[in-house]
């Protein structure tokens, strides 16, 4: 890049880097402070609760750098524009290219990183947070912890405890278990506690009773006192030990090739299409937002011209892109003829912002987004007509 593409390049790179580092610290504390309660209510560790709110910043930088980039760019070109850099650079008769070259080189690096989180690293860090989340879901703590209250993990089995100690021991045990319908077990202890184990997790209760009833038999109830007993975790959640995983937590080679015989795509394949297209089509997504910054905010204007209009239009026009995109990929997980539009669309806003940006075109700026369209419409339609009548003379 020449000196003045270097100068763009790095006014844009910078505000660009402080909008995404400070749009993500704010959504990572919403984060940490919505997750809180995995400490204060669940009992997890401190480490599993860091882990469980950064796990999830791919997933943030992946929406986030797109926005910060057309962030960035309006914000660089308004202050190009209210320097009136632009007006001289036009006036010293310097090429479009060399004004769009640095936004499009930053929009290729966004492009290309939002490609490799969406591709590789979200998956995995999605993957990784959905087995700590079974595990929490699985530890017996998170379902005991509050004193009082009977608290039911899965249909058939509830536990209760009195108090709890200061040293975490667990008084006033009870877990009444009706999960086997021929077998209903009551185990009730004075205390109780939580052994974990590199084998895995046990609940340890001393001094109580244990009641078997045979339902069949319901006149007989076995009654086996016992100092000591302990019980595998693991037996008294079942439910959560099978970790399943949803479309945007599959590997991108698993989307490719997706397994018939699992449960989840058995019940809904269609997510799994939608969710691979939606993965390959989001680096257009950067390159779109630039070149509608480019086409309403990237000409010179004068101090008498209001800059604010191109910038709502620049606005709105990003908003309105979005959300026929959104719209696009939710149609794709009903219907499969949606897929190429999750392409098209993208594709033909860039097409023509990419001719408004390079100035084949310009919008009248008293014509609103109705005359936007109309405008556009109307120019496409005399170019079709021009060529039809070159192809009648030749």
């Amino acid at each position: 890049m020449s000196l003045i593409g270097r100068y763009i390049f790095r006014q844009t790179f910078q505000a660009l880097i402080l909008c995404l580092v400070t749009l993500v610290a704010i959504i990572w504390l919403t984060q940490v402070l919505r997750e809180f309660d995995v400490i204060t209510a669940q009992g997890q560790s401190l480490d599993t609760f860091l882990a469980m709110t950064i796990l999830v910043l791919p997933a943030f930088v992946n929406v986030i750098a797109p926005v910060s980039l057309f962030i960035a760019t309006l914000h660089t070109l308004n202050r190009l524009n209210a320097d009136s850099e632009l007006v001289v650079l036009s006036a010293a008769g310097v090429s479009r290219w060399r004004i769009i070259a640095p936004f499009f080189l930053l929009a290729v690096i966004v492009a290309t990183l939002v490609g490799y989180i969406n591709m590789s690293l979200m998956p995995k860090s999605l993957s990784v947070l959905r087995v700590l989340i079974t595990e929490a879901r699985a530890d017996l703590i998170s379902h005991i912890i509050q004193p009082g209250r009977f608290s039911t993990p899965e249909p058939g089995i509830t536990f209760h405890i009195r108090a709890r100690s200061p040293q975490g021991d667990l008084i006033g045990l009870l877990v009444d278990d009706r999960r086997d319908p021929e077998m209903h077990i009551t185990y009730v202890a004075q205390s109780g506690r939580i052994i974990r184990t590199a084998e895995g997790s046990y609940l340890e209760m001393e001094q109580g009773n244990v009641l078997r009833q045979d339902t069949a038999q319901a006149d007989r109830t076995q009654i086996v006192a016992f100092d000591r007993y302990l019980i595998d975790v693991a037996q008294l959640s079942e439910s959560q030990k099978t970790v399943l995983y949803k479309p945007r937590e599959r590997s991108t080679a698993f989307l490719w090739n997706p397994d018939p015989e699992d449960p989840y795509v058995m019940h809904a394949p269609a997510r799994f299409r939608s969710e691979l297209h939606e993965r390959l089509a989001s680096p257009l997504l950067p390159i779109l937002l630039v070149f509608i910054a480019l086409a309403n905010v990237g000409f010179a204007r004068t101090t008498r011209e209001g800059r604010g209009y191109g910038v709502a239009l620049a606005i709105m026009g990003a908003t309105g892109s979005m959300m026929a995109i959104v719209g696009t990929q939710n149609l794709a997980q009903t219907y499969a003829w949606a897929i190429p539009f999750m392409y098209l669309v993208p594709l033909a806003i860039i097409l023509l912002s990419v001719l408004l940006a390079f100035g084949v075109f310009r919008q009248r700026r008293t014509s609103g987004l109705a005359g936007y369209a109309a405008f556009a419409v109307s120019w496409i339609g005399e170019r079709l007509t021009a060529a039809s009548h070159v192809g009648v003379r030749s």
